[in-house]
């Protein structure tokens, strides 16, 4: 029979995408997760692989999916470990003060694509993201969506680009200046937006946050890029435009329909929504839906 640890060791893998923040997480050493992740591998017939940085499965089946389901049951109902996930755009501020047993995994996580994966397949238990645009649908069978928060998109730029001391930007002002953007397939719907502006015209391959590949390069080489109040350091010297966007960015807790009634997910979007309450006193661009 295979031990919790051997399938809690696979999917730590999977979701933290390295042995040092697994090993961390499951309070062991590096070795001992790799032996047990290779075991769960073996037991359920699934090759390991690792692309890009991230660790996945080349195959699933359902004894996998049927353990996965059952290894969560036990998650919700004991209160062990809950897996939660952020965007890097929803802000670091709202992860502050999470209640137990709920912890958060790796930091700086950008698009859409690989949370959903993780929690249709059950690795993790919850997501926040920040694009409003990309959100499953009300009527998703498998997703549920509940947004607690929505905030401005602003587009910023160095204190020297020449347009920052502008007034009343237009599209065509903006378009004259390269745009920074990440690759489309992270935000699809929300780069179709960005690009009907003809905004995010420049992107780039960023597989989690940096800052010198975001604020930095948005310094040093005088691109705009988009920003919300919860995203960038309230030290950074980028200077906000005046234009109008009226695109909206969101804090958006995403759950599996089957574990909507957990109490444990009751309890985290009760912290949530006092966490942002909390964080609309010193950010007023930010409006708490809750």
């Amino acid at each position: 029979m295979l031990s919790q640890d051997c399938l809690e060791a696979l999917d730590y893998l999977i979701w933290l995408g390295a042995e040092t923040q697994a090993a961390a997480m499951a309070n062991c050493n590096q070795s001992t997760i790799s032996r047990r992740a290779k075991q769960a591998a073996s037991v359920f017939e699934v090759q390991m692989y690792k692309c890009n940085g991230e660790w996945n499965t080349l195959a699933s089946n359902n004894l996998l999916t049927l353990e996965r389901q059952v290894h969560q049951l036990f998650r919700f109902s004991s209160k062990h470990r809950l897996r939660l996930e952020s965007d890097h755009w929803a802000g670091r501020q709202v992860l502050k003060a999470l209640p137990s047993p709920w912890v958060h995994g790796r930091v700086g996580r950008i698009g859409i694509e690989r949370p959903m994966q993780l929690l249709r397949e059950r690795i993790i238990d919850a997501w926040i993201s920040c694009s409003k645009a990309d959100l499953p649908a009300q009527d998703d069978p498998t997703y549920q969506v509940h947004e607690l928060a929505t905030m401005p998109v602003a587009i910023a730029c160095a204190p020297d680009h020449p347009l920052t001391k502008a007034k009343e930007l237009s599209v065509g002002d903006l378009q004259q200046f390269p745009s920074l953007g990440v690759e489309s397939h992270h935000y699809p719907k929300f780069a179709l937006e960005m690009q009907a502006h003809g905004l995010w015209n420049a992107p780039q391959a960023m597989r989690s946050y940096c800052y010198e590949q975001w604020e930095g390069r948005a310094l040093e080489e005088q691109f705009t890029i988009p920003i919300n109040v919860l995203s960038t350091a309230a030290e950074s010297p980028l200077i906000p435009l005046d234009f109008k966007l009226n695109i909206n960015d969101c804090i958006a807790v995403v759950i599996r329909r089957d574990t909507s009634e957990q109490p444990a997910i009751h309890e985290l979007l009760h912290s949530l929504e006092r966490q942002i309450r909390t964080l609309t006193l010193e950010h007023p661009q930010l409006r708490a839906l809750t």
